[in-house]
C-alpha cells in the first residue's frame, strides 16, 4: 500500500513539474525576446523538481545540488551562480565537493557558460538516476527519467530555433545533441529490459513453458502464466508511457514494444514441439490469448480506422507490423493446435487444395462474429463493430481519462444527459461553420446554410455541416426513446431553438416538403407503425373500389391514432411543443410526415399490394397523401382528434417554460460533472476532431442505433445484438493499475475456463493463405505429439495419423 501511495504521488509530481516547467520554458522566451541573455534559470528548476519528485531515491549530493540551484531562481541578468561541477558523476560529489567546484569557479563565466554547464550537469544527472533505475529494476522511474530527459530535448531544441542570428549558441546544438543522444540511449534500454523481461517469463516459467513434460507442473491445460503476466505487462507498459512521455513518442515506444513481444513469442511458440494431448490444449489457450490481446492493444497503435482493415498500403506503419506478426501466430495456432481431423482434411489430401485468399485483416480470423472476411474498410463493416472499433481506437488515440471514456460511455451505454451536451455542442459546431461562397448566381441559400433543412446541403455550403447534423440529431433522438423523464428534458431544451426556425422562409417546414433534419430523425422513429397503418388501407383498397382519397385519409387517420399508443414516449412528451404551420403540436407533425413517407413509398405499397393490383394501389396511396397536403374541414377534425389524442397519451406532460440549453446545464444536479466534461470536449480540436468522426461513422449505423439504444420493438426489426464469443475481460482505462492487476494474476485475472473454449474456424484458418509453403507446413506438423512414434492414438486417429506421415513424408 505504502508503495502504491509513494508511486501515485511520484505520477502526480510528474505531472506538475511538466506544468512548471512549461510556464518557465515560456517566461525565459519572453526575457530571451526583450533582448536578454539567454538564462540557465529553466534548466536549474527542471534539475531541481526532478530531483524533489524522486524522494528517497537520490544521493545526498542531490540535495545539496537543489540547495546550490535554489540561488539562481532570482538569476542576476549579467552573472549567475556557477552550478557546481558534476563531470557527468552526481555520486561521489558531496556538499563540500559541491561547495568546492562553486568557489573555484571563475566569476567571470558568461551566463551562456553557466546554462551550459547546468545542461551538462543535468544531463549527466539523469543519466544517473536511469542507470540506477534500471540497476533496482524500477521501470517505472525509468520512463520518468526518459520523460524528463525528451521535455530538456524539446526546449532545447526550442531554445536554438529562437536563439538571434548575431549571437553564438553552438552550446545549445552541443546539449541538443547530447541530449538527443541520451534520450535515444534511454529509449534502448527501455526496450532492452521489456525485451529481458519477456525473454526470462517465457524462458523460465517451469510451471506452464516446459514444453518437454507431457505435463505441465501446475497449469495443466490452461493458459500459461506467461501469457497471462505479457498481457498484463503490455497493459502497464501503455499506462506507464502515457504517464511520463509525449503522446507520440508513447505510441512510438508501445508500437515497437509491441511488435517486438509478438516477434519473441512468434520465435518461442514455432520452436515448441508438442508432447501430449494436455500440452496441445494449452497451446491453443496461449496463442489464442496473445491473438485476442493484440487485437485490442493494437487498437493503440493504429493511426486511423483503415489501417486496421487494409493491408498492403503502409507496410512500415505499426498496425502493419503488428498484423505481420500475427499472422505468423495464426499460423502457429492452425498447423499446431487444430484438431487432428480438421488438419487431416487440408494437409493429409497431398497440399492438392488451392489456399484461399487471405482476408485483408488478421481480425477477421481472430475474431470473425466482429469483423467478416470481405470488409475492407469501417464502412463496411457490421454497423455495431465499427462503432465498437472507432470508440475505441479514438480513446486509444486519446487518452485523456477525463473525456473518453466518458464519450465512450455516452455512446454505448445511453448516459443520457452527456450525450445531449455533446451533440448541443456538437450543433453549434456546425452551425458556427463558415459557408463558402454561392457558386451559382443568386442561388437561394437558407438562413441556417442548410446545417438543419434538408438532407444535402444547398449550394455553396459546407459539404459536411448537413450530413454531421443529421447524425447527431439521428443518434440523440434514439438514444432518449426509452429514457426516464430526466433525460427527456434536455431533448426538449434542444429541440427548443429549432422549433423558432420553422417559421422561417428559408427553412421550409411543411411536413410534406424538405424537413429539419431533427424533425426527420423523429419521423424515422414513428415510419414503422405508419407504414403498418399504410398497409391496411392498401388492403381496404383491394376490397372496395368506391371509396374517395379523403374517406380514405379519415380511416388513415383513425388507425394511427389507434395505434398512437404504440410509439415512444419521446413523442409523446413533445406533444405540447407548438409546430407551425399547421398548429399542431410535434407528435403530430411527427406523424403526419411519417404517414406521408409511407403513402409515397412506392415499393412498399407495390409490396403490399396483390398481384395485378399494384398500379392501382399506388396510385390510390399518392392521392390519399396529395388529401393530407391539402386537408379540408372533415380531415381537420380528425387531425385535431389525433393531435388531442396524443396529448392524452402524453407520457407526465410538463407546463414548465422550457428554458435555454444554457440554464438547463447549470441546473444539473449537484455534483455530475457532465456539463463540464462536455464542454472540454466541443472547445477542445481533439474533441470536435473525434465527434466529426463518431458522427460519421455514426451517419452508416442507423439500424444498429435503433437496436443498441433500446428502441422498442414495434418500431424496429427484432435483431439480437451481435455479441463477440471471443474476447477478453478488459480492463477499464480509467481505473486500470498495473502493480495492483499484476498482484491479481494468481486469482484469476483471465477467465480459464472461458479461454479454454475459445476456438477459430479451423477450417478457413488453415485454408487462409498466410505465407506457408509446403517445408514450412511439414516442419510445423511434425512437432505435433500424435504424429511422434510413441504418441498414444486411439482408435479413430491411426489411420489419418498415418495418412500424413505418409503425405507430409514424416516417416
Amino acid at each position: 500500500m505504502d508503495d502504491s501511495r509513494t508511486r501515485q504521488q511520484t505520477m502526480n509530481d510528474t505531472r506538475t513539474i511538466v506544468d512548471i516547467t512549461d510556464h518557465a520554458c515560456k517566461a525565459e522566451l519572453a526575457v530571451y525576446r526583450a533582448g536578454e541573455p539567454p538564462p540557465a534559470l529553466r534548466l536549474c528548476i527542471t534539475l531541481r523538481l526532478w530531483s524533489d519528485a524522486l524522494p528517497g531515491r537520490v544521493t545526498p549530493a542531490t540535495a545539496e545540488w537543489a540547495l546550490q540551484l535554489r540561488r539562481l531562481e532570482t538569476p542576476c541578468p549579467a552573472r549567475a551562480a556557477p552550478p557546481p561541477a558534476c563531470n557527468g558523476h552526481v555520486e561521489g560529489d558531496g556538499p563540500a565537493a559541491a561547495g568546492t567546484a562553486s568557489r573555484a569557479s571563475s566569476p567571470g563565466l558568461t551566463v551562456a557558460q553557466d546554462a551550459d554547464s547546468a545542461t551538462k550537469t543535468l544531463l549527466a544527472h539523469l543519466e544517473h538516476l536511469a542507470d540506477w533505475s534500471r540497476q533496482t529494476g524500477r521501470a517505472d522511474q525509468l520512463y520518468v527519467v526518459t520523460g524528463s530527459a525528451e521535455l530538456v530535448h524539446q526546449q532545447l531544441q526550442l531554445l536554438q530555433q529562437l536563439a538571434p542570428d548575431d549571437e553564438p549558441a553552438g552550446w545549445l546544438a552541443e546539449r541538443g545533441a547530447a541530449a538527443e543522444r541520451l534520450l535515444r540511449r534511454l529509449q534502448q534500454q527501455l526496450l532492452g529490459w521489456h525485451r529481458q523481461q519477456l525473454a526470462a517469463r517465457l524462458l523460465t516459467d517451469p510451471c506452464s513453458q516446459d514444453w518437454l513434460s507431457p505435463r505441465a507442473a501446475e497449469e495443466g491445460g490452461r493458459c500459461s502464466f506467461a501469457v497471462h503476466w505479457w498481457w498484463l505487462h503490455m497493459q502497464a507498459v501503455r499506462h506507464d508511457a502515457r504517464q511520463a512521455l509525449s503522446a507520440e513518442r508513447a505510441g512510438r515506444l508501445f508500437g515497437v514494444l509491441l511488435t517486438e513481444s509478438l516477434g519473441q513469442i512468434g520465435v518461442h511458440y514455432g520452436q515448441v514441439r508438442l508432447e501430449s494431448e494436455e500440452r496441445a490444449d494449452q497451446l491453443r489457450c496461449d496463442l489464442m490469448t496473445v491473438l485476442l490481446a493484440a487485437s485490442e492493444l493494437v487498437l493503440a497503435v493504429a493511426a486511423e480506422p483503415e489501417e486496421l482493415f487494409v493491408s498492403g498500403e503502409r507496410e512500415d506503419s505499426p498496425a502493419a507490423l503488428v498484423a505481420a506478426r500475427c499472422r505468423l501466430l495464426l499460423l502457429l495456432l492452425g498447423h499446431l493446435a487444430a484438431p487432428l481431423k480438421a488438419v487431416h482434411k487440408r494437409c493429409g489430401r497431398g497440399g492438392s487444395q488451392r489456399l484461399l485468399p487471405a482476408p485483408p485483416s488478421w481480425l477477421a480470423l481472430v475474431r470473425p462474429a466482429l469483423v467478416p472476411p470481405d470488409a475492407a474498410a469501417p464502412r463496411q463493416l457490421d454497423s455495431h463493430v465499427a462503432v465498437y472499433l472507432l470508440v475505441r481506437l479514438l480513446t486509444a488515440a486519446f487518452p485523456s481519462p477525463a473525456c473518453w471514456p466518458l464519450l465512450a460511455r455516452a455512446l454505448l451505454e445511453r448516459d443520457l444527459t452527456l450525450s445531449v451536451l455533446l451533440l448541443v455542442h456538437l450543433t453549434e459546431l456546425v452551425e458556427a461553420g463558415e459557408p463558402a461562397e454561392p457558386t451559382g448566381g443568386g442561388a437561394a441559400r437558407s438562413a441556417c446554410h442548410g446545417a438543419l433543412c434538408c438532407d444535402a446541403p444547398d449550394e455553396g455550403c459546407v459539404a459536411h455541416g448537413a450530413v454531421s447534423a443529421r447524425a447527431l440529431f439521428s443518434a440523440l433522438v434514439l438514444a432518449v426513446t426509452r429514457a426516464a423523464p430526466a433525460g427527456l428534458q434536455p431533448l426538449r431544451v434542444l429541440l427548443s431553438p429549432c422549433l423558432d426556425r420553422l417559421a422561417d422562409r428559408g427553412c421550409p417546414s411543411v411536413w410534406n416538403q424538405r424537413r429539419p433534419l431533427w424533425l426527420q430523425a423523429l419521423v424515422d422513429l414513428a415510419e414503422p407503425l405508419m407504414a403498418s397503418a399504410v398497409s391496411a388501407v392498401v388492403e381496404d383498397i383491394q376490397e372496395s373500389t368506391d371509396a374517395d382519397p379523403e374517406s380514405r385519409a379519415v380511416a388513415l387517420l383513425q388507425y394511427a391514432a389507434e395505434v398512437a399508443a404504440d410509439l415512444p414516449p419521446l413523442l409523446f412528451d413533445l406533444s405540447e411543443l407548438p409546430v407551425e404551420p399547421p398548429p399542431l403540436g410535434l407528435a403530430t407533425h411527427v406523424l403526419l410526415s411519417a404517414l406521408y413517407d409511407a403513402l409515397n413509398d412506392q415499393e412498399a405499397v407495390m409490396r403490399a399490394a396483390a398481384a395485378g393490383g399494384e398500379r392501382r394501389a399506388a396510385h390510390v396511396c399518392v392521392t390519399v397523401g396529395e388529401a393530407l397536403c391539402r386537408p379540408s374541414e372533415e380531415l381537420q377534425r380528425h387531425i385535431a382528434a389525433l393531435a388531442d389524442t396524443l396529448r392524452v397519451l402524453a407520457c407526465e406532460p410538463t407546463d414548465e417554460p422550457v428554458s435555454t440549453v444554457e440554464d438547463e446545464i447549470t441546473s444539473l444536479p449537484p455534483g455530475t460533472a457532465a456539463a463540464e466534461q462536455a464542454a472540454v470536449i466541443g472547445s477542445d480540436h481533439t474533441g470536435r476532431r473525434a465527434l466529426w468522426l463518431i458522427a460519421a461513422v455514426l451517419r452508416e449505423n442507423g439500424g444498429w442505433l435503433r437496436r443498441r439504444l433500446g428502441v422498442p420493438a414495434p418500431l424496429a426489426a427484432a435483431a439480437e445484438p451481435c455479441s463477440d464469443p471471443l474476447s477478453l475481460r478488459l480492463h477499464d482505462e480509467s481505473v486500470f493499475w498495473p502493480a495492483a492487476a499484476l498482484l491479481q494474476l494468481g486469482g484469476g485475472r483471465l477467465e480459464q475456463a472461458r479461454l479454454l473454449r475459445l476456438q477459430p474456424e479451423w477450417r478457413t484458418l488453415l485454408a487462409a493463405d498466410l505465407g506457408q509453403t509446403p517445408p514450412l507446413v511439414r516442419s510445423l506438423v511434425a512437432r505435433r505429439w500424435e504424429l511422434q512414434p510413441d504418441a498414444a492414438l486411439a482408435d479413430g486417429q491411426t489411420e489419418m495419423v498415418e495418412t500424413l506421415r505418409r503425405r507430409l513424408q514424416l516417416l
